[in-house]
């Protein structure tokens, strides 16, 4: 009876951090969704993965989003996930229709709303990308052996 109890307590701990787990996945999902969406100018669906964007926030992203030719995520990575808020972290080249390509990095702040993550801030400030920053990288250490 005594390994039943505990058998049943493992199981049940378990259950519980993989279904937080599961959530914790589901983050960067969703942000990749959200640059998707983004990237096939989709306005409501990208004001909908916001948690309540101020009204000149709504209005920027309904001028911004149509005019979008491409958002394509480089890199994103997990940093945390607590309970019902998680960070994910982005290198993001986004072309508006009539500019140059802009590198954005920072994070974004997530928050759990309803059984689903909602954007509640990003801090992203513009930069070169992880992959052009190795192509440099790459070049330097090329002329670097070239010298020698």
């Amino acid at each position: 009876m005594r390994y039943w109890k505990v058998l049943v307590g493992f199981s049940l701990s378990f259950s519980i951090l993989s279904a937080h787990a599961a959530e914790c996945d589901a983050a960067t999902s969703f942000v990749e969704g959200y640059y998707e969406s983004l990237s096939a100018n989709k306005t409501d669906e990208v004001l909908e993965k916001w948690y309540s964007p101020p009204p000149e926030k709504r209005e920027l992203l309904r001028e911004l989003v149509p005019n979008i030719e491409f958002a394509r995520l480089e890199k994103t990575k997990l940093v945390s996930c607590v309970k019902n808020k998680a960070t994910v972290m982005v290198d993001v080249v986004v072309k508006p229709n009539d500019g140059k390509e802009e590198h954005w990095k920072g994070n974004i702040n997530l928050m759990g709303a309803k059984n689903e993550w909602k954007i509640d801030k990003m801090d992203l400030k513009k930069g070169k990308s992880v992959a052009k920053k190795k192509k440099t990288d790459d070049a330097d250490a090329t002329d670097e052996t070239a010298e020698q």
